[in-house]
């Protein structure tokens, strides 16, 4: 077939790839959010440093994970507010094919109703693929390729390829670059030659994840990744380094293994700049499930 025939198969394949992964990779009410550590981190008492020397050969456990969580929520309290809008490349596989597009990605980071919005448009032409619409009680989406459309309640949505529960503040947190969760209780402390993983358990209702994150060691620890493991299955997200101060990162990397993988390069980002959140839902459109 002509590549003028496929390009419907590649959009269909590209909507329901996007709009399945990453609206339904489970979202839910209750945020698990960055907290401060409340118990002792691999049997240490936890004390607020005067000093950190990052650059030790090989500081305290407890120091490491009290100085990543005091720079983490510095930054979290300077960025996650107003609106981010970021623009780019997103390619998606799945079952041995392989789909491209443009993602237009906003967020409304401080709201009582938090909101993810997400436009996929077809590479070449900019013509409209997808739009998927998140708040904190439900997810909206629709294909004016496929002429058809979805919105169903959060905590009716499967949470197929995490196994855990997520917020839609925790969707904000990980499109940003931030980690879903930090340690309330106990952790272990790997420290490698420029990075830092802290490992741990995760408990909320009755779920438990074994949550796996590593940092770029030193005065700012970046996140380089965060993975999620629960309920037999794994997401993994790894954040490529920012070459602009506009962000931490200038590509993430979503691996949901046995399933599919995302990979969005931003080309184009604003932060604090006002957004709207267009969702004009044609009639007419069949009803499909998320």
């Amino acid at each position: 077939p002509s590549a003028m025939n496929k390009s419907p198969y590649i959009a269909n394949m590209l909507v329901l790839f996007a709009i399945g992964l990453m609206s339904s990779c489970g979202i839910i009410q209750q945020n698990l959010g960055i907290k401060k550590p409340t118990a002792p981190v691999d049997d240490i008492a936890l004390n607020k440093p005067s000093s950190f020397a990052w650059d030790s050969p090989r500081p305290e456990p407890a120091l490491i994970l009290s100085h990543v969580t005091q720079s983490l929520e510095a930054y979290v309290s300077a960025v996650m507010k107003g609106d981010v809008r970021m623009r780019g490349q997103l390619v998606g596989s799945a079952e041995g094919a392989v789909v491209r597009a443009r993602m237009d990605l906003r967020m409304r980071l401080e709201n009582h109703e938090p909101v993810v919005w997400i436009a996929i448009n077809d590479p070449l032409m900019g013509l409209p693929v997808g739009r998927l619409k998140i708040t904190a009680d439900s997810v909206h989406g629709f294909s004016p390729v496929l002429k058809k459309q979805a919105s169903e309640s959060i905590a009716d949505i499967s949470k197929w390829g995490v196994g855990v529960s997520l917020s839609a503040r925790d969707l904000q947190l990980a499109l940003m670059g931030l980690p879903v969760a930090m340690p309330a209780g106990a952790c272990h402390v790997d420290q490698g030659a420029d990075s830092w993983t802290l490992t741990f358990v995760t408990k909320r209702d009755q779920e438990t994840a074994d949550i796996t994150m590593v940092f770029d060691r030193g005065m700012n620890p970046r996140l380089r990744s965060q993975q999620i493991d629960a309920g037999g299955e794994t997401l993994l997200i790894v954040y490529a380094p920012a070459t602009t101060s506009s962000a931490w990162f200038d590509a993430w990397t979503l691996d949901v293994p046995g399933r599919g993988q995302l990979v969005f390069k931003a080309d184009h980002v604003e932060i604090g700049v006002a957004q709207t959140f267009p969702y004009n839902l044609p009639s007419g459109y069949a009803r499909m499930a998320l």
